[in-house]
């Protein structure tokens, strides 16, 4: 821009007002010196109104014009772009917002899952822009179909009390059908065992027990038994009882052998005791008695004595017994016994 100038002003000293013309260009050159400012800008501080137009279109810097006549770089204009107090993208939560820009609201938020067996449910745990719990369903009553209906953890643990004739029990499931697990009655067998549960042990079972016969001679006043009815009926004793009684044919556990034993006055009495108390003559087994009461429904057998004759009454009344040591002289002498 100075080189231009200097020639302007080179020029205008060959004409006839060489002085004041040359004056007014150096002028001229002074005032549009300045970055930006156009050659017709100062021509016409001189009076001349024509600008030379390839010198009046730049706007460029000092530091020189382009080629093209752009005028440099300094165009000025502003960039396209995202302001620097944009945020960056984040991650979305549970807000009502578009934190990752992606111009959906709280996408992608997981379900949450609570509660065991029926009772579990799945819900969304954003709803509406704010956080969701989770609530179980509501347990109910169990019941045979393969489920944890009431929520425990358990499948088909019905909890529920039964019973049968032989027991208690509880409800368990075979499938979708219930059913109890208390005992069920079995065929009755000879075991000191009521096992058909009809409150009676051991009964209607052939050859497992044996009835005893009470009788009684009406001139020795001997009490007799036996297990034999034509023994009870001989020999001048009197029938007073068929089946007054009843022992185990064989032994079982929790029983003893009983003994029938003869004193040498011609009476007998009955013992647990093999050695017949001392007595010489034991006449053999009359069969198998329990040695605790209430062993199969055994009751106690008691066991009296009359000094004037010698005699050994034995009862299971309570009754007949305190009225044969009332009345009768008798001396009770405790159980001998358990029988049935």
């Amino acid at each position: 821009m100075r080189a231009r100038c200097r020639a302007a002003a080179s020029r205008s000293a060959g004409l006839a007002s060489a002085g004041a013309l040359a004056l007014a260009w150096l002028g001229a050159c002074s005032i549009g010196s300045g970055v930006g400012e156009s050659f017709g800008s100062a021509a016409s501080v001189g009076g001349n109104t024509q600008g030379t137009s390839d010198e009046g279109s730049g706007g460029g810097t000092e530091g020189g014009d382009d080629p093209d006549g752009s005028g440099g770089s300094g165009s000025g204009s502003a960039s396209a772009g995202s302001g620097p107090d944009d945020p960056p993208p984040g991650g979305e939560v549970c807000n009502g917002l578009d934190d990752d820009g992606d111009g959906m609201i709280d996408e992608d938020q997981p379900s949450v899952t609570c509660g065991v067996g029926s009772c579990e449910v799945t819900e969304p745990s954003c709803v509406g822009g704010a956080p969701q719990g989770c609530t179980p369903a509501l347990p109910g009553g169990e019941v045979c179909n393969g489920l944890d209906d009431d929520c425990n953890g358990a499948v088909d643990d019905v909890q529920q009390a039964c019973s049968s004739a032989c027991g208690e029990g509880t409800v368990v499931c075979n499938g979708n059908e219930q059913a109890c697990d208390a005992p069920a009655p079995q065929p009755e067998a000879c075991n000191l065992a009521d096992d058909d549960c009809n409150g009676s042990v051991d009964d209607g079972v052939g050859g497992c027990r044996h009835g005893i016969h009470r009788s009684l001679h009406p001139v020795t006043g001997e009490h007799f038994y036996t297990a034999s009815l034509d023994e009870a009926q001989c020999c001048g004793f009197v029938l007073e009882s068929a089946n007054f009684f009843q022992l185990y044919s064989a032994s079982h556990a929790g029983l003893a052998a009983f003994y029938r034993c003869y004193t040498p006055g011609g009476f007998h009495f009955y013992t647990q005791d093999p050695g017949c108390e001392g007595v010489p003559v034991n006449e053999g087994v009359m069969g198998y008695v329990a040695t605790a009461e209430g062993t199969g429904g055994a009751v106690p057998l008691y066991r009296l004595y009359l000094g004037s004759n010698g005699d050994h009454f034995y009862t299971t009344s309570a009754a007949e017994r305190d009225a044969a040591v009332a009345s009768s002289g008798y001396v009770y002498e405790g159980v001998a016994a358990f029988v049935w």
